[in-house]
C-alpha cells in the first residue's frame, strides 16, 4: 500500500495570517485598538453569525461531511510516488500470474479512489476505449 503523508498546507496558513494581518492593519490605520476586536463578545458575534448563516444555507449531510474533512483545509495529503508505483507493479504481477479476476477482492480494499475504480473496471473486463479518463 502506498505511504501517505500529511504535510501542513502553507497556503492556507499564509492566507489566514494575511487575512488577520489585513484586519489588524486596517483597524490600526483607522485609529482603532486591537482590544476593540479582541473581545470574546466580538468573536462570538462574528463566528456565531457566520456559522449560523452557513448552517441555514447548507443541508445537514453536507455540513457533516465538510466537518469530517476539515483537516484537508490545513493539511495536504501526499502519496509517495515510488510507493504507488510499487503497489501498481504488485497488482500487475498478481494479474499476470493469477489472472485479472484475482484482483477483485483486493480492489475493494484500496483507499486510492482512482486506482480502486481503475482496477474494478479492469476486473469487470471493460474495454480500454470505454474507460473514462476522469472519475467523479
Amino acid at each position: 500500500m502506498a505511504k501517505i503523508s500529511f504535510k501542513p498546507d502553507f497556503a492556507t496558513i499564509g492566507g489566514l495570517l494575511l487575512a488577520l494581518g489585513g484586519i489588524v492593519a486596517g483597524l490600526i490605520m483607522e485609529g482603532g485598538r486591537i482590544q476593540d476586536v479582541a473581545q470574546i463578545t466580538s468573536v462570538l458575534i462574528v463566528l456565531g453569525g457566520t456559522l449560523g448563516a452557513v448552517m441555514v444555507t447548507t443541508p445537514l449531510p453536507v455540513l457533516i461531511r465538510a466537518a469530517k474533512k476539515l483537516s484537508i483545509v490545513f493539511f495536504s495529503r501526499e502519496e509517495s510516488v515510488s510507493d504507488a508505483v510499487e503497489e501498481i507493479i504488485e497488482y500487475a504481477t498478481q494479474a499476470r500470474r493469477e489472472g485479472i479476476v484475482s484482483l477483485e477482492f483486493q480492489a475493494a480494499a484500496i483507499e486510492n479512489q482512482f486506482l480502486k475504480k481503475a482496477l474494478g473496471l479492469a476486473v469487470d473486463g471493460i474495454e480500454p476505449s470505454r474507460i473514462p479518463t476522469r472519475f467523479a
